[in-house]
Protein backbone atom coordinates (compact mmCIF):
# COMPACT_ATOMS: atom_id res chain seq x y z
CA UNK A 1 0.00 0.00 0.00
CA UNK A 2 1.39 3.16 -0.93
CA UNK A 3 1.88 6.08 1.77
CA UNK A 4 0.70 8.98 0.70
CA UNK A 5 2.00 12.26 2.05
CA UNK A 6 -0.82 15.24 1.99
CA UNK A 7 1.20 18.24 3.16
CA UNK A 8 3.61 17.78 0.14
CA UNK A 9 3.46 20.10 -2.70
CA UNK A 10 5.79 20.93 -5.75
CA UNK A 11 7.14 24.09 -5.99
CA UNK A 12 5.59 26.77 -8.40
CA UNK A 13 6.96 28.56 -11.30
CA UNK A 14 7.44 31.59 -9.39
CA UNK A 15 9.35 29.46 -6.62
CA UNK A 16 11.35 27.96 -8.80
CA UNK A 17 12.51 31.00 -10.64
CA UNK A 18 13.46 33.21 -7.39
CA UNK A 19 15.96 29.64 -6.58
CA UNK A 20 17.25 30.29 -9.67
CA UNK A 21 17.98 33.84 -9.25
CA UNK A 22 18.86 33.52 -5.49
CA UNK A 23 21.14 30.41 -6.58
CA UNK A 24 23.00 32.63 -9.07
CA UNK A 25 23.86 36.23 -6.81
CA UNK A 26 24.98 34.23 -4.03
CA UNK A 27 27.28 32.25 -6.70
CA UNK A 28 28.27 35.80 -8.44
CA UNK A 29 29.02 37.45 -4.97
CA UNK A 30 31.87 34.28 -4.32
CA UNK A 31 33.61 35.10 -7.56
CA UNK A 32 32.32 31.91 -8.96
CA UNK A 33 30.01 33.01 -11.81
CA UNK A 34 30.30 30.68 -13.85
CA UNK A 35 27.75 28.17 -15.67
CA UNK A 36 28.36 24.00 -15.10
CA UNK A 37 29.31 24.17 -19.44
CA UNK A 38 31.72 26.94 -18.24
CA UNK A 39 33.36 24.73 -15.24
CA UNK A 40 32.53 21.86 -17.34
CA UNK A 41 35.18 23.36 -20.27
CA UNK A 42 37.97 24.74 -17.86
CA UNK A 43 38.16 21.28 -15.50
CA UNK A 44 37.06 18.28 -18.08
CA UNK A 45 35.40 15.27 -16.00
CA UNK A 46 37.88 12.74 -14.56
CA UNK A 47 37.46 9.73 -13.04
CA UNK A 48 38.18 9.26 -9.11
CA UNK A 49 41.19 7.41 -8.54
CA UNK A 50 40.72 4.24 -6.95
CA UNK A 51 37.81 2.07 -7.01
CA UNK A 52 35.10 4.11 -4.63
CA UNK A 53 32.12 1.07 -4.89
CA UNK A 54 30.73 1.74 -1.45
CA UNK A 55 31.19 5.83 -1.33
CA UNK A 56 31.49 8.05 -4.20
CA UNK A 57 31.39 11.77 -3.79
CA UNK A 58 29.41 13.83 -6.22
CA UNK A 59 30.57 13.94 -9.66
CA UNK A 60 30.47 17.58 -9.34
CA UNK A 61 33.35 17.90 -7.06
CA UNK A 62 35.55 16.33 -10.34
CA UNK A 63 33.74 18.67 -12.58
CA UNK A 64 35.47 22.04 -11.05
CA UNK A 65 38.29 21.05 -8.89
CA UNK A 66 41.41 21.66 -10.22
CA UNK A 67 43.78 18.48 -10.48
CA UNK A 68 46.20 19.92 -8.01
CA UNK A 69 43.22 19.50 -4.99
CA UNK A 70 42.75 16.09 -5.62
CA UNK A 71 44.74 13.64 -3.56
CA UNK A 72 46.73 11.12 -6.14
CA UNK A 73 47.36 7.35 -4.69
CA UNK A 74 50.76 6.46 -4.97
CA UNK A 75 51.97 4.60 -7.51
CA UNK A 76 52.71 0.82 -7.16
CA UNK A 77 54.54 -0.70 -10.30
CA UNK A 78 53.22 -4.37 -11.67
CA UNK A 79 55.27 -7.15 -11.24
CA UNK A 80 56.37 -7.72 -15.05
CA UNK A 81 57.35 -3.83 -14.61
CA UNK A 82 59.33 -4.61 -11.64
CA UNK A 83 61.36 -7.85 -13.48
CA UNK A 84 61.78 -5.53 -16.55
CA UNK A 85 63.39 -3.21 -14.60
CA UNK A 86 65.50 -5.87 -12.92
CA UNK A 87 66.72 -7.49 -15.96
CA UNK A 88 67.19 -3.99 -17.79
CA UNK A 89 69.09 -3.10 -15.14
CA UNK A 90 71.60 -6.29 -14.64
CA UNK A 91 71.47 -7.24 -18.50
CA UNK A 92 74.68 -8.38 -19.78
CA UNK A 93 75.29 -5.76 -21.77
CA UNK A 94 75.30 -3.45 -19.02
CA UNK A 95 77.76 -5.69 -17.23
CA UNK A 96 80.06 -6.44 -19.92
CA UNK A 97 80.28 -2.14 -19.75
CA UNK A 98 82.11 -1.76 -16.43
CA UNK A 99 85.95 -1.68 -16.02
CA UNK A 100 86.39 -4.16 -13.95
CA UNK A 101 85.70 -7.41 -16.33
CA UNK A 102 85.17 -7.49 -20.36
CA UNK A 103 84.02 -10.18 -22.26
CA UNK A 104 86.57 -9.43 -25.01
CA UNK A 105 90.56 -11.08 -23.93
CA UNK A 106 91.96 -8.56 -22.25
CA UNK A 107 94.91 -8.04 -20.00
CA UNK A 108 92.70 -6.16 -17.39
CA UNK A 109 89.97 -9.00 -17.67
CA UNK A 110 89.70 -11.26 -14.23
CA UNK A 111 87.44 -13.81 -13.35
CA UNK A 112 84.20 -12.23 -12.04
CA UNK A 113 82.39 -13.12 -8.22
CA UNK A 114 79.79 -15.70 -8.02
CA UNK A 115 76.85 -12.54 -7.47
CA UNK A 116 78.33 -11.08 -11.01
CA UNK A 117 77.72 -14.55 -12.77
CA UNK A 118 73.99 -14.59 -11.29
CA UNK A 119 73.68 -11.19 -12.73
CA UNK A 120 74.63 -13.04 -16.22
CA UNK A 121 72.65 -16.27 -15.51
CA UNK A 122 69.27 -13.90 -15.04
CA UNK A 123 70.09 -11.89 -18.57
CA UNK A 124 68.42 -14.79 -20.37
CA UNK A 125 65.06 -15.44 -19.80
CA UNK A 126 62.34 -18.00 -20.94
CA UNK A 127 62.43 -21.69 -20.89
CA UNK A 128 64.46 -24.32 -22.56
CA UNK A 129 63.75 -26.56 -25.37
CA UNK A 130 64.07 -30.20 -25.69
CA UNK A 131 67.74 -29.40 -26.39
CA UNK A 132 69.86 -26.44 -28.06
CA UNK A 133 72.53 -26.55 -30.24
CA UNK A 134 75.12 -24.32 -28.39
CA UNK A 135 78.27 -25.18 -30.57
CA UNK A 136 78.40 -26.44 -34.15
CA UNK A 137 77.50 -30.20 -34.34
CA UNK A 138 77.36 -29.90 -29.79
CA UNK A 139 73.50 -30.05 -28.38
CA UNK A 140 72.44 -29.18 -24.66
CA UNK A 141 69.33 -30.82 -23.96
CA UNK A 142 66.89 -33.00 -21.29
CA UNK A 143 66.14 -36.33 -20.25
CA UNK A 144 63.54 -36.22 -22.82
CA UNK A 145 66.74 -35.70 -25.46
CA UNK A 146 68.45 -38.22 -24.72
CA UNK A 147 66.02 -40.99 -24.94
CA UNK A 148 63.98 -40.02 -28.06
CA UNK A 149 66.01 -42.02 -30.26
CA UNK A 150 63.71 -40.99 -33.43
CA UNK A 151 65.58 -37.29 -32.56
CA UNK A 152 68.61 -38.70 -31.93
CA UNK A 153 68.57 -40.50 -35.77
CA UNK A 154 66.94 -36.88 -37.19
CA UNK A 155 70.00 -34.79 -35.93
CA UNK A 156 72.37 -37.42 -36.47
CA UNK A 157 73.98 -37.48 -32.82
CA UNK A 158 77.16 -39.63 -32.46
CA UNK A 159 77.75 -39.03 -29.04
CA UNK A 160 76.31 -38.70 -25.73
CA UNK A 161 77.48 -37.53 -22.24
CA UNK A 162 74.83 -38.03 -19.90
CA UNK A 163 75.73 -35.90 -16.81
CA UNK A 164 73.29 -37.43 -14.80
CA UNK A 165 74.04 -40.99 -14.90
CA UNK A 166 72.67 -44.02 -12.52
CA UNK A 167 69.73 -44.78 -10.76
CA UNK A 168 68.64 -41.97 -9.36
CA UNK A 169 69.14 -40.14 -12.42
CA UNK A 170 68.65 -40.65 -16.04
CA UNK A 171 69.63 -44.15 -15.99
CA UNK A 172 70.13 -44.84 -20.03
CA UNK A 173 74.05 -46.60 -20.08
CA UNK A 174 75.53 -47.33 -22.74
CA UNK A 175 73.09 -50.53 -22.85
CA UNK A 176 70.30 -47.99 -23.76
CA UNK A 177 71.66 -47.20 -26.76
CA UNK A 178 73.48 -50.62 -27.97
CA UNK A 179 70.79 -50.76 -31.43
CA UNK A 180 72.01 -47.48 -32.47
CA UNK A 181 75.72 -46.46 -33.49
CA UNK A 182 76.48 -43.98 -30.67
CA UNK A 183 79.38 -43.99 -28.21
CA UNK A 184 78.04 -43.02 -24.57
CA UNK A 185 79.82 -41.74 -21.49
CA UNK A 186 78.25 -41.31 -18.39
CA UNK A 187 79.03 -39.25 -15.29
CA UNK A 188 77.05 -39.69 -12.11
CA UNK A 189 77.10 -36.60 -10.84
CA UNK A 190 74.44 -34.80 -8.14
CA UNK A 191 73.02 -31.21 -8.33
CA UNK A 192 74.38 -30.00 -5.38
CA UNK A 193 76.63 -27.83 -4.36
CA UNK A 194 79.05 -30.15 -2.67
CA UNK A 195 79.46 -32.10 -6.04
CA UNK A 196 82.84 -32.42 -7.14
CA UNK A 197 82.41 -31.35 -10.28
CA UNK A 198 85.75 -30.01 -11.05
CA UNK A 199 86.89 -34.25 -11.03
CA UNK A 200 84.97 -34.25 -14.39
CA UNK A 201 85.74 -31.34 -16.38
CA UNK A 202 88.56 -32.79 -18.28
CA UNK A 203 87.32 -35.94 -19.10
CA UNK A 204 84.26 -34.58 -20.24
CA UNK A 205 85.73 -31.89 -22.86
CA UNK A 206 87.61 -34.67 -23.63
CA UNK A 207 85.06 -36.71 -24.75
CA UNK A 208 83.19 -33.78 -26.16
CA UNK A 209 86.18 -32.62 -28.34
CA UNK A 210 86.53 -36.59 -29.58
CA UNK A 211 83.26 -36.55 -30.60
CA UNK A 212 83.44 -33.58 -32.74
CA UNK A 213 86.72 -34.39 -34.28
CA UNK A 214 85.44 -37.66 -35.10
CA UNK A 215 84.03 -37.09 -39.03
CA UNK A 216 80.17 -36.64 -39.54
CA UNK A 217 79.89 -36.36 -35.32
CA UNK A 218 77.48 -34.77 -33.35
CA UNK A 219 77.69 -34.18 -29.56
CA UNK A 220 74.32 -34.27 -27.47
CA UNK A 221 75.70 -33.72 -23.49
CA UNK A 222 72.41 -33.73 -21.21
CA UNK A 223 71.17 -34.14 -17.81
CA UNK A 224 67.95 -34.18 -16.50
CA UNK A 225 66.46 -30.63 -17.13
CA UNK A 226 69.65 -29.78 -18.99
CA UNK A 227 70.02 -26.59 -17.00
CA UNK A 228 72.62 -27.03 -13.91
CA UNK A 229 75.00 -30.59 -14.71
CA UNK A 230 75.36 -30.57 -18.42
CA UNK A 231 75.27 -26.93 -19.26
CA UNK A 232 78.52 -26.87 -16.24
CA UNK A 233 80.47 -29.81 -18.99
CA UNK A 234 79.64 -27.53 -21.74
CA UNK A 235 80.67 -24.36 -20.31
CA UNK A 236 84.34 -26.20 -19.17
CA UNK A 237 84.78 -27.50 -22.81
CA UNK A 238 84.20 -24.48 -24.56
CA UNK A 239 87.43 -22.61 -21.74
CA UNK A 240 89.64 -25.73 -21.86
CA UNK A 241 89.26 -26.42 -26.18
CA UNK A 242 87.65 -23.27 -27.08
CA UNK A 243 90.01 -20.87 -25.53
CA UNK A 244 87.28 -18.63 -23.82
CA UNK A 245 87.12 -17.22 -20.56
CA UNK A 246 84.39 -18.35 -18.34
CA UNK A 247 82.27 -14.89 -19.29
CA UNK A 248 82.72 -15.67 -22.54
CA UNK A 249 81.75 -19.17 -22.56
CA UNK A 250 78.92 -18.21 -20.54
CA UNK A 251 77.84 -15.23 -23.39
CA UNK A 252 78.01 -18.47 -26.00
CA UNK A 253 75.71 -21.14 -24.08
CA UNK A 254 72.90 -18.06 -22.91
CA UNK A 255 72.47 -17.10 -26.41
CA UNK A 256 71.11 -20.37 -27.40
CA UNK A 257 69.52 -21.84 -24.45
CA UNK A 258 69.02 -20.53 -20.72
CA UNK A 259 71.13 -22.30 -18.19
CA UNK A 260 71.37 -21.49 -14.14
CA UNK A 261 74.34 -24.07 -12.56
CA UNK A 262 74.32 -23.89 -9.04
CA UNK A 263 76.53 -21.99 -6.55
CA UNK A 264 79.12 -25.19 -6.23
CA UNK A 265 79.48 -25.18 -9.93
CA UNK A 266 79.89 -21.84 -10.66
CA UNK A 267 82.52 -21.63 -7.96
CA UNK A 268 84.19 -24.98 -9.76
CA UNK A 269 83.86 -22.61 -13.09
CA UNK A 270 85.44 -20.07 -11.48
CA UNK A 271 88.41 -22.01 -10.04
CA UNK A 272 89.18 -23.40 -13.60
CA UNK A 273 88.57 -20.16 -15.18
CA UNK A 274 91.17 -18.90 -12.79
CA UNK A 275 93.57 -21.98 -13.67
CA UNK A 276 93.35 -21.73 -17.61
CA UNK A 277 93.83 -17.97 -17.22
CA UNK A 278 97.48 -18.88 -15.27
CA UNK A 279 97.77 -21.79 -17.71
CA UNK A 280 97.52 -19.57 -20.78
CA UNK A 281 99.89 -16.96 -19.13
CA UNK A 282 102.63 -19.32 -18.71
CA UNK A 283 101.71 -20.71 -22.54
CA UNK A 284 101.25 -24.29 -20.65
CA UNK A 285 99.05 -26.57 -22.79
CA UNK A 286 95.62 -27.88 -21.22
CA UNK A 287 95.58 -31.45 -19.25
CA UNK A 288 95.10 -34.28 -21.07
Amino acid sequence: MAMSFPHARSPSVEELTFMKESRRQIGSRDGSDTSPQQSARKYPPQSPPGNWKHHKPHSSFYQTAPRTHRKSLPYEPSSESLKHQFLKRNSLNSYVTRPAFHMRRSDSYVTPPIYELLRILQSKGGYPNQEDQIWQNLYLGDEHAATDKENLERLGVTHILNAADGLNGVNTGAYFYKDMQIAYYGVQALDESRFNMYAYFYPAAKFIKHGLSTPGGKVLVHCAMGISRAPSLVLAFLMIYADMNLVEALETVLAKRPIYPNKGFLSQLRELDMKLAQDRAGDSSPEP
